[in-house]
């Protein structure tokens, strides 16, 4: 989630973080800073934004998944 985002305040994020942790669901709360709502819209594919935080969000949703690396 971008931390200024327009459509949803940071404390959602947290607490649905939170929600999900004590119902011991695996999670983690990736907040990028000055980033909007869907702030991989307008994003360069291969750029920056896409290494750092797109790329593996998906890496970690396919291992959570039990996708090996390389399989999909």
């Amino acid at each position: 989630m971008g931390t200024e985002d327009d459509i949803f305040e940071v404390t959602h994020v947290n607490k649905f973080h939170e929600a999900l942790q004590k119902t011991g669901v695996k999670c983690e709360k990736v907040l990028v800073q000055g980033a909007g709502h869907a702030l991989d819209m307008w994003a360069e594919i291969g750029g920056d934004l896409h290494k750092e935080i797109v790329t593996p969000a998906v890496e970690w949703v396919a291992a959570c998944a039990g996708v090996k690396k390389g399989q999909a």
